[in-house]
């Protein structure tokens, strides 16, 4: 039988292990050595009497009865479950702009730290604002640019706190274009979206982040499709879609027609041989053709 103390641990954390091999009398089986085994990637022996908790998650310890080097009896393998759990922070960390346009909009994120590195998963972190005039902050960290001006951005999780200041300053983008203005192609296929903003003078604005919407026109087999942050659209099912850009107060809409993918063809073998050996890395040499329908 097999006991570790204790049976949660956290990443970093050493655990010394005990274990008994007895018989069916409850007796203690004397010249039985134990070995440990651990996943490598969640855990690390240390030597037959600890162990070493490495990254958060479940996991299996086994301990394995041997006699002379030698497994015993595979059902005599002893197994214990053991969970891993974060290390505490012990440093919290915010990443946001610094400087936002009025009517635009970001994610705040944390960077959290631990005695044993960077944490695995991200704490739950609760946010605020300053300001609210300025700077609107949800409870998943969405920022929302209200009017000019420096609002105080603060995170807070498990005992730990962070604060950033993040300047607000007038929307210089009056005009914002989206090329193509129309595309036609398969489903399946991608096309590349390209959103420039400009100001009065016509210039562009580099720095203006531009956020990316999906409106389905004419659906076909569920109008189904995806376009990330930098534009790249593909429609997984057949329909015509609205694709539209923002920056602040600011919109433009491109339109995409995904017709249905083309009918697979088939084809006929024409030959079939083997290579001889030595001919390099095909080992079958394969003659298809095309049935045109």
């Amino acid at each position: 039988r097999d006991s570790v103390q204790p049976a949660i641990l956290r990443v970093g954390d050493t655990a010394h292990v005990a274990v008994a091999v007895v018989g069916p009398d409850g007796r203690p089986v004397p010249g039985i050595e134990v070995r440990l085994h651990a996943p490598i990637r969640q855990l690390e022996t240390l030597g037959d009497t600890a162990l070493v908790a490495l990254r958060e998650g479940e996991a299996e310890l086994h301990a394995r009865p041997m006699r002379d080097g030698r497994p015993i009896a595979a059902e005599t393998t002893g197994r214990l479950a053991l969970r891993v759990q974060p290390a505490p922070l012990t440093r919290l960390e915010i990443a946001a702009p610094e400087r936002l346009y009025a009517g635009m909009r970001a994610i705040a994120r944390v960077r959290a730290t631990t005695a044993a590195g960077p944490r695995e998963t991200g704490p739950a972190v609760a946010w605020r604002s300053s300001d609210p005039t300025v700077l609107r902050v949800s409870g998943a960290g969405g920022l929302e640019a209200v009017a000019p001006g420096t609002a105080r951005l603060e995170a807070s999780a498990e005992g730990r706190r962070a604060s950033l200041d993040v300047r607000v300053v007038p929307n210089p983008v009056v005009r914002l274009e989206l090329r193509p203005a129309f595309a036609e192609l398969a489903a399946g296929e991608v096309v590349h979206l390209s959103a420039g903003a400009f100001d009065a003078d016509g210039r562009t604005v580099e720095d203006a982040p531009v956020e990316w919407a999906i409106e389905v026109v004419e659906p076909t087999l569920g109008g189904a499709a995806r376009v990330d942050e930098g534009g790249a659209f593909v429609a997984d099912a057949p329909g015509t879609y609205r694709v539209v850009a923002r920056t602040g107060g600011r919109a433009a809409v491109t339109e995409i027609h995904a017709d249905p993918r083309p009918p697979r063809r088939p084809v006929e073998l024409l030959a079939h041989r083997p290579l001889p050996s030595g001919a390099g890395a095909a080992t079958d040499l394969w003659v298809l053709s095309l049935i045109h329908i």
